[in-house]
């Protein structure tokens, strides 16, 4: 009772601080948006005034100015937290919501598994597991969310090929071709084909903007791609038949790994059903003999051992999920 008493009250302040969080934002981001209004026209308004040689695109961890400064200026959070990679990650995902969210999220989760431990009498080192599982579900989140836009990309990306494949053979030029890309195909490849024609739009030369689309959709059908274009701006070539070839090629090996989906089938599904069978069988037991499943989670030793169990189904599932993931 007392434990549910103390993981109430840890909800009740975290709740807090997000109410606290979200009025502050609600207070100053039109404060914010005024200042940035102002100093934008006053730019505009000197003629005179330097224009800087280097695009520069500013990655903005959190809504609040102050809590994004502190994020990217604080040494021990770059270093420790690895910061740049997390950037990047996020960038990769798509996702609209910022960084700092996600480590709000993970740092709550992770006090949240820390505080259950403690309460349900686990011990310091399945607390510390726990809290450890919790924090990381935030940004496995973001792992997903990018494999998933990887796999929407290469999915259009046969498609955008054939119609800058068509365009160049118009006659247009080649970020002519992306741009009709961009517009014509639906996100994920549509927005960062549209991406790709701002950046060479503004000035940015074009191995240098699709060098940066190969960082922000990290698949090797982009890097194929990247580097026959950049080839192709060097030698010299048919970059038209290339972009047909290198098309058929990516279709090619879809149907192909359609396939190898197929004859894997047996053991995707072997794989899901040892994994359910557990709680088919504890769920069955239980309806039997309640006293005798009751033991995992009243005594001491029975939540070590439901504990233990629990994470090395987790670790299993991930070996699992990695043997019967064929890469083609």
């Amino acid at each position: 009772m007392l434990g549910l008493i103390a993981f109430g009250i840890f909800l009740t302040v975290i709740l807090g601080l997000h109410g606290c969080y979200y009025l502050y934002r609600l207070l100053t981001t039109r404060r914010e948006s005024a200042r940035r209004i102002k100093e934008r026209l006053g730019t505009w308004s000197e003629p005179n005034q330097p224009v800087s040689g280097r695009l520069v695109r500013k990655h903005v961890l959190s809504d609040v100015s102050w809590i994004n400064t502190w994020l990217q200026e604080t040494a021990w959070i770059k270093k420790y937290l690895k910061l740049d990679y997390l950037q990047r990650l996020h960038q990769q995902s798509g996702t609209s919501q910022p960084l700092a969210r996600y480590l709000l999220g993970s740092a709550t989760l992770a006090m949240g598994g820390l505080v259950l431990g403690t309460n349900l009498r686990l011990g310091v080192l399945m607390s510390m597991i726990w809290a450890l599982l919790l924090g990381v579900f935030p940004f496995l989140m973001l792992y997903r969310m990018k494999a998933n836009r990887i796999i929407a990309f290469q999915r259009l990306m046969p498609e955008a090929l054939e119609l800058i494949a068509r365009a160049l053979k118009a006659g247009h030029a080649f970020f002519v071709g992306v741009k009709i890309a961009g517009e014509e195909l639906a996100d994920p490849i549509g927005g960062e084909f549209r991406r790709v024609y701002d950046d060479i739009s503004v000035g940015l030369a074009v191995p240098e903007a699709m060098e940066r689309l190969h960082e922000r959709v990290e698949c090797p059908d982009v890097k194929y791609f990247v580097t026959a274009v950049t080839v192709q701006r060097e030698t010299g070539g048919n970059l038209a038949e290339i972009m047909e070839s290198l098309g058929m090629t990516i279709r090619k090996r879809f149907e192909f790994h359609a396939k190898v989906k197929a004859l894997s089938a047996e053991g995707v599904l072997s794989a899901i059903i040892v994994f359910v069978m557990p709680f088919v069988m504890g769920l069955f037991q239980y309806t039997m003999n309640p006293e005798y499943m009751s033991l995992l989670w009243i005594d001491p030793m029975g939540r070590s051992m439901a504990s233990i169990a629990a994470v090395m189904m987790v670790v299993g599932a991930i070996v699992t999920r990695r043997l019967i993931d064929v890469k083609v």
